[in-house]
């Protein structure tokens, strides 16, 4: 995968690291990610522009096994403004891990996400009944479609459920939660 402070992309995440145009920014990536593709190089982690921390690292790290390519984005501080932690597939994704086992507060993190990103994924770093995080997904949809977000992943070590577009190249209709892993 091309780093993509190294590519001709570099000069729009500058820009938008420092408050400019996110339209240029998104269609920068969704370009970069076109090109990964077309270069046969997917399935990677890119932490050229920031480095994620331990568990968004594991996060990377799962999705990156599924053939998606995940960049690591710096937050724009200067700007005051929120940023995502990342972007996958080529698409802006916030980050959120929970290491409990409340269904209640694993569905919260959805909603925490909002405000970085309309497309979240939800490390969960314990043990937990797949049926129960089913449930707790279909919920989770729910909340998403009420809060305008295009999509929701719950990962784990034994399951994950994804709804939703995660891919800038070959967008999939968000009708249904799959179950794969």
């Amino acid at each position: 995968m091309l780093q993509i402070a190294d590519s001709p992309c570099a000069s729009d995440v500058a820009a938008w690291v420092a408050g400019g145009d996110q339209a240029a920014f998104t269609d920068a990536l969704a370009e970069h990610e076109m090109g990964s593709w077309a270069g046969g190089h997917t399935g990677g982690i890119d932490e050229s522009l920031a480095t994620f921390d331990h568990q968004e690292h594991w996060i990377a790290r799962c999705l990156a096994r599924q053939r998606h390519n995940v960049i690591a984005l710096p937050s724009r501080p200067l700007a005051g403004l929120r940023s995502p932690d990342a972007a996958v597939g080529g698409l802006l994704a916030e980050f959120k891990t929970y290491t409990g086992l409340d269904p209640r507060q694993l569905l919260s993190r959805v909603g925490h996400a909002r405000p970085q990103s309309d497309r979240v994924v939800v490390g969960a770093e314990a043990s937990w009944d797949t049926t129960l995080v089913r449930e707790a997904f279909e919920v989770a949809i729910n909340s998403a479609r009420r809060r305008g977000m295009r999509a929701v992943m719950f990962i784990g070590d034994d399951f994950q459920f994804e709804w939703g577009d995660w891919n800038a190249s070959l967008p999939q209709p968000a009708s249904r939660p799959d179950e794969s892993g």
